[in-house]
């Protein structure tokens, strides 16, 4: 049953990541960052960070349904879109490092599921209202970065390392050691 809230869509990814951590599946990483984004966005209807909350979580949840719809596919051996197929295809291979998990699902949602979710809440001429509230999510998304770096250091030696040596996408803060 798609989400109708963006409640519904956060218990439905804490159900992925759930699944993901019983069956030692690195389609759990995908979910777990795309869990933080999404409570990212919550947290930002509900403090008026965006020009039109009601249709900012309409858009969440008509995006979300996309990929909870994709790994219901995936889960059940029906092929999901050719993206997802990819995607879930690279987190069953051992090789790709965490970020690169992250990106293939990354490119599958916003490259497809983000076009087709924005022309349904917001068909034809309206598409332009949403222009705002992208600017929103990209500084939403931009504020994530360094805390995502540190959990993906977590669970990928090889990116703990590169962070031992500096190479990360932000500069440190005058209060990190």
């Amino acid at each position: 049953m798609p989400a109708t809230t963006i409640d519904n869509v956060i218990r439905s990814l804490d159900g992925i990541i759930d699944w993901a951590w019983q069956q030692k599946s690195r389609a759990g990483y995908f979910a777990a960052f795309y869990r933080r984004v999404t409570r990212a966005v919550k947290d930002g209807i509900g403090s008026g960070h965006f020009q039109n909350g009601p249709r900012m979580e309409r858009l969440d949840v008509v995006f979300a349904n996309r990929y909870l719809q994709a790994f219901e596919q995936f889960r059940a051996a029906q092929p999901p879109t050719q993206s997802w197929q990819v995607a879930f295809a690279a987190a069953s291979d051992w090789y790709p490092i965490v970020v690169q998990q992250l990106l293939v699902g990354m490119n599958a949602h916003i490259n497809l599921d983000l076009g087709i979710a924005a022309a349904t809440v917001a068909p034809g001429d309206q598409i332009s209202g949403l222009q705002h509230d992208f600017n929103e999510i990209n500084a939403v998304l931009a504020e994530l970065v360094g805390t995502v770096e540190k959990e993906i250091g977590e669970v990928s030696p090889w990116i703990a390392l590169l962070q031992t040596f500096g190479l990360r996408t932000e500069p440190r803060s005058s209060t990190s050691t």
